[in-house]
């Protein structure tokens, strides 16, 4: 007699799969290059003026499409929660696989701007990644 498998079961196996795995790291490390892509391109260069946002905008474009070159096969390549989250929400990725996505993906973004912040000079990291409040505001006036 043939037993049938449920649904749980067959979720079980494929968290023990390495496809599953190899797609986690995909979007781990997609979601790594993205960020630290991104944020590496907002920052000037030494006695640059900042680029304004055309520079991220194409690092984002030009990393979308090496990621969906590279990943696309493997995870899809969503390498943003935002998108997993929209993927889950029209029932075309069932939750366990998109919460797993989605936490691989924030340690990934996690990870990019840490190694951009270690691989950075603190000064330019204070200028450029620290929310200040200008002198003539108060604390009160800078949230509103």
């Amino acid at each position: 007699r043939r037993e049938t498998s449920t649904g749980s079961e067959m979720t079980w196996r494929e968290l023990r799969s390495r496809q599953f795995w190899s797609a986690i790291l995909a979007e781990l490390l997609g979601t790594l290059v993205l960020v630290s892509a991104v944020l590496g391109a907002s920052v000037p260069g030494p006695g640059e003026a900042p680029g304004g946002p055309l520079y991220p905008a194409v690092a984002v474009g030009v990393v979308i499409v090496a990621l969906a070159h590279c990943f696309g096969e493997i995870s899809g390549a969503q390498v943003n929660p935002a998108v997993t989250l929209s993927l889950l929400a029209t029932r075309k990725l069932d939750a366990l696989r998109a919460l797993v996505y989605m936490v691989a993906q924030c340690l990934g973004a996690c990870l990019g701007a840490s190694a951009l912040y270690l691989a950075l000079p603190l000064k330019a990291t204070a200028e450029h990644f620290v929310n200040r409040v200008p002198a003539d505001l108060n604390a009160a006036q800078a949230l509103c």
